[in-house]
């Protein structure tokens, strides 16, 4: 079908109509505004609105239109029937009046109402689906990588497909073989503490507070089972660590059972040595310089009695008996007491002179003084390789202050303990105190 361009005179864009909508109103597709198409080609398109003066005519009745009514109006190019198409569709043809009209009526433009907008489709896939491709990505990792597709070949359409469980990818066997050792490092670790933790016994007091009496020169704290000699086999490390509720500094007071202790001074001076023999007449002998320890204490009990020290106790190491536990510690040294025990048989007693330990036991709410000598220098033999007085002259020299510990062990009275038969027994038992001092403190005479 013939068309005829011409432009919009609102936008000033090209349009075009079909010749059977010359002079007639026609809408702009490009801005929507309704303009009048030219009469013939070549006239200027015309603006709606009130018509142009045609020149006059004869009159003649008005037209009589009979036109099948459009879903939408025949001007508009939206409308579901395009009865007069912009583009040349065919118009209905109304029952038209033999006389002839110079000029077309004047038809009322219906208002523009666009089609309510339809939602988009959904989509062809869901959330829960993942893109993937119809054919596999290459692997450019791999050894023997696959050779790329002709090119002549139509490309696969991609598709789409439910997610599937995620595969990991393979470790490497070296890396699995470390995950293996850890995991078996870690199992092994965690049993043994839950074994240790399991099976260990409810933590108690330290060894140090509850010694059974096992050996000394005087007669345990009272009572019938105490008249046995007592086995010293599975006793404690006597190098263990005093714990800080059994240490005690000099002037101040600590009580362990029935035994109370306040340890007075620490002093140096020259010692000497007194051995009363058997057979011979006792000589004394000068024996070097040595360090005395005094400690006050008293029997707190009501009814027992017993000896709080005892030369057994702060003896000189022998080789077929355990470590004393009473003992000066100077920083990782220790040293012991001055003689052996049991003595000699041709010795009844040996002590330095002025400091012979007291026979006589302790009854219920009696105190005295005693002392605790340690070896002198002049006995390296009795001492060891050295002496307390020495070590503390080295350390002086060097200007260093050690720690100094006097680990003494003493009575503490009766402790309950089950006998053999399973009956509930009180046995003496004995206690390892650390007396805390400083160089500066030691007395020298």
């Amino acid at each position: 079908m013939q068309t005829v361009n011409f432009h919009c005179p609102h936008c000033g864009n090209l349009m075009a109509v079909g010749a059977n909508l010359l002079g007639r109103n026609v809408r702009c597709p490009h801005c929507k505004q309704v303009v009048r198409a030219p009469a013939a080609a070549g006239e200027a398109p015309g603006v709606q609105g009130p018509a142009p003066q045609a020149p006059p005519l004869t009159p003649a009745p008005p037209p009589q239109f009979k036109v099948q009514t459009p879903t939408e109006h025949h001007e508009s190019i939206f409308g579901e029937r395009h009865d007069e198409d912009v583009f040349g569709s065919e118009p209905l043809k109304p029952t038209m009046p033999t006389t002839a009209v110079s000029s077309p009526p004047t038809v009322p433009e219906t208002a523009y109402a666009p089609p309510a907008a339809t939602p988009p489709p959904p989509p062809p896939y869901a959330e829960t689906q993942t893109y993937q491709p119809a054919a596999p990505l290459p692997d450019f990792g791999a050894a023997d990588e696959p050779a790329p597709p002709d090119r002549d070949e139509p490309a696969p359409t991609p598709g789409y497909r439910s997610t599937g469980p995620r595969v990991e990818a393979a470790s490497t066997p070296a890396f699995a073989w470390i995950l293996l050792a850890y995991s078996v490092v870690v199992t092994v670790a965690a049993g043994v503490l839950a074994y240790l933790y399991f099976t260990a016994e409810p933590k108690g007091d330290h060894p140090f507070k509850a010694i059974p009496d096992f050996y000394g020169k005087y007669e345990k704290a009272n009572g019938p089972e105490n008249r046995k000699q007592l086995s010293y086999k599975g006793l404690p490390d006597p190098k263990l660590d005093v714990p800080p509720d059994l240490r005690v500094k000099l002037g101040e007071e600590i009580t362990v059972g029935a035994i109370q202790v306040r340890p007075t001074a620490v002093t140096q001076q020259a010692v000497v040595v007194t051995r009363e023999n058997v057979t011979r007449d006792t000589e004394p002998s000068a024996a070097g310089n040595g360090l005395i320890l005094t400690l006050h204490v008293k029997n707190v009990s009501t009814d027992t009695t017993f000896h709080p020290d005892d030369p057994a106790f702060n003896r000189a190491p022998a080789a077929d008996q355990p470590l004393p536990y009473t003992a000066l510690q100077i920083g990782r040294e220790f040293f012991y007491g001055p003689f052996a025990w049991p003595l000699d048989p041709e010795i009844k007693d040996a002590y330095l002179t002025g400091y012979r330990p007291v026979p006589a036991p302790l009854g219920p709410g009696e105190e005295r003084d005693i002392t605790i000598p340690v070896a002198p220098s002049g006995l390296r033999a009795a001492g060891g390789a050295g002496s307390a007085t020495e070590a503390l002259n080295r350390a002086r020299e060097k200007n260093e202050t050690p720690a100094i510990l006097w680990r003494v062990q003493l009575r503490r009275g009766l402790v309950k303990a089950k006998a053999e038969d399973g009956r509930d027994v009180d046995l003496s038992a004995t206690t390892v105190i650390g007396v805390e001092f400083k160089r500066d403190q030691i007395k020298e005479r």
